[in-house]
């Protein structure tokens, strides 16, 4: 069984960790790398939707159909700098819309050990 991945944060350090590891993978057949700008990474089974603005995406957008599971990373040292308590409400409120936007099947929140989780993740989805 092959699976589709959907996966934001691809152009920071724990997105592109994940997103290499996901490349690697036979049982992942495509990722949806959904970001504000493009990563440097070149790969058969990459696809980019540029995003500019995450507060944008439409429920139901054709992009995101047929996926089996989505990794919406956020760098959860945002959380620690000292922004207002409503913008990080935004962070979050970009999460749940996104996975209302996606109707997928999972959801993973990775943080700074999402690369142990996301390869714990696809070997107990192999099994």
């Amino acid at each position: 069984m092959t699976m589709k991945i959907i996966l934001t944060g691809a152009t920071g350090y724990v997105g592109e960790g994940t997103l290499l590891e996901l490349l690697k993978v036979d049982a992942v057949e495509k990722v949806l790398s959904v970001s504000r700008k493009p990563t440097s990474i070149k790969h058969e089974k990459l696809e980019e939707y540029l995003v500019p603005d995450f507060m944008q995406l439409k429920e139901g957008d054709e992009h995101f159909k047929g996926y089996d599971a989505a990794f919406f990373i956020l760098s959860f040292a945002q959380m620690l700098l000292p922004i207002s308590a409503a913008a990080k409400g935004v962070l979050w409120t970009v999460l749940f819309g996104l996975a209302k936007t996606c109707q997928y099947g999972g959801l993973t929140i990775l943080g700074v050990e999402g690369y142990n989780r996301v390869k714990n993740w696809i070997k107990r989805k192999k099994e």
